[in-house]
């Protein structure tokens, strides 16, 4: 199975790197399981990633307390409906295992 290629997910768009650069991240357990094959992003990405966030801020703090929490329940429940994907995924990319 060949590792899935990342990109940066800036300004609701996916986003290869200015360097356009890549690298692999393998599992740390056993050192070569690659997890996947993601951007070698730079202080440009991380500019558009900070102005966009700006500019998302802006919208953010305009919308009424009840759309926000809203929204933050549906992350909430988003996350509680794949805490075992979730699991698999933080515990492969910190060398642990799920028993």
């Amino acid at each position: 199975m060949s590792a899935l290629r990342y990109k940066n997910y800036i300004a609701g768009e996916w986003r290869r790197s200015e360097s356009n650069e890549w690298f692999q991240s393998t599992n740390p357990y056993d050192g070569i399981s690659v997890l996947g094959i993601f951007p070698r992003s730079g202080g440009d990405d991380a500019d558009k990633a900070i102005e966009a966030a700006r500019q998302a801020y802006e919208k953010w703090r305009k919308w009424g307390l009840v759309k926000r929490s809203e929204l933050l329940w549906e992350v909430s429940r988003l996350f509680q409906d794949n805490v075992p994907e979730l699991a698999r995924v933080i515990a492969s990319e910190s060398g642990k295992q799920i028993n």
